[in-house]
């Protein structure tokens, strides 16, 4: 069935309705910037990841996960990620894609013990982003799950890294430290995909 023109156009009128909101949002939170690190005070009906997928696609920022949401200056740290090129770096890393940064930021890393996977790929037939999460079935059992926030960062601070095959990766390093324009808060029940993480 085709939708009708009345109804393009409530979607229409929503999107715009959604955007304005995200743009008010943002640029409300930059004015009260100063010393600290602004928080975003989020009380919008639409997701926390829609909105972090709003900001890197028109602000051209790049996002990062953790469980510690004091942090006003974001120091580099040894990565140890054998299985890519940028994955042992003694850098900041941010991504663009805002999913991630939402399931570090939610761990409780006072339970967290083992290897900690995550991983995203686009479906080349549909285009669609495909998600694998996975994490010893000991520490899942316990539902290690806590608050956290996803930093944002400018992006001309980075460099973008690069695959096995010369490909952008989507993850940017800095390895001098940075300090993030804002921050999200974030849960667990901004997690999306918090029932179909693998036990392993």
């Amino acid at each position: 069935m085709n939708e009708s023109p009345l109804s393009k156009s409530n979607q229409s009128l929503e999107q715009e309705n959604k955007h304005q909101a995200f743009v008010k949002l943002f640029e409300d939170t930059l004015r009260k910037g100063n010393a600290s690190v602004p928080v975003i005070e989020y009380n919008l009906p639409y997701s926390k990841e829609d909105f972090l997928s709003f900001l890197v696609a028109e602000r051209k920022v790049l996002l990062h996960g953790s469980y510690f949401g004091d942090m006003e200056i974001i120091e580099p740290r040894q990565a140890k990620d054998d299985s890519k090129i940028s994955g042992n770096k003694n850098a900041v890393y941010g991504v663009v894609d805002p999913v991630l940064p939402i399931f570090y930021a939610i761990q409780d890393k006072s339970k967290i013990q083992g290897v900690i996977e995550s991983g995203v790929n686009e479906n080349p037939k549909t285009g669609v982003r495909e998600y694998k999460f996975k994490m010893p079935k000991t520490i899942l059992d316990i539902k290690p799950w806590t608050k956290g926030v996803v930093y944002i960062f400018n992006s001309n601070q980075f460099n973008l890294e690069y695959n096995d095959n010369g490909e952008p990766s989507g993850e940017w390093t800095s390895e001098t430290p940075v300090k993030p324009i804002a921050k999200l808060e974030v849960s667990p029940s901004d997690f999306r995909f918090l029932e179909e993480i693998e036990g392993v």
